[in-house]
């Protein structure tokens, strides 16, 4: 039983950084239709730490061979491998959400350069007269 000591551990650890991955995710659907990117900036980093220390988790339960297959951590693992499932469909919708938000700002930009150009090279190019135009006009 020793041996299922520091894995009760890790696998409590993973819950743990699965739950603030999943509450990380919802933060961040939060901010992608505001177009807050300092905020999404802010919690993208805390995800890689998040990600971080998940891998270091993996690393640390890849030491002990066999404990998947213990059917005391059965139910557990089952738990986990539900709520990384969760989270990874959450996160990619997240993504969708953000690829669609990005072309939504992209084509607004477009719309707002073409508009500034068709003003600036074809409605006010006419408006002003250069001086000096007319070389051979009298007067």
């Amino acid at each position: 039983m020793d041996k299922q000591e520091p894995i009760e551990g890790c696998l409590n650890k993973k819950k743990i950084i699965l739950e603030k991955l999943a509450a990380n995710t919802e933060t961040q659907r939060r901010f992608i239709p505001k177009r807050e990117m300092r905020g999404l900036r802010r919690i993208l980093r805390e995800r890689d730490v998040l990600m971080e220390e998940l891998a270091a988790v993996n690393r640390e339960l890849a030491r002990y061979p066999g404990w998947k297959i213990m059917n005391s951590l059965a139910l557990r693992l089952r738990e986990l491998t539900l709520k990384q499932q969760e989270i990874l469909r959450r996160a990619g919708e997240a993504l969708q959400e953000a690829i669609m938000e990005r072309n939504r700002i992209a084509a607004e930009l477009n719309s707002k350069r073409t508009a500034r150009n068709i003003k600036n090279r074809y409605v006010n190019h006419w408006l002003v007269r250069a001086r000096g135009g007319r070389i051979n006009e009298k007067g």
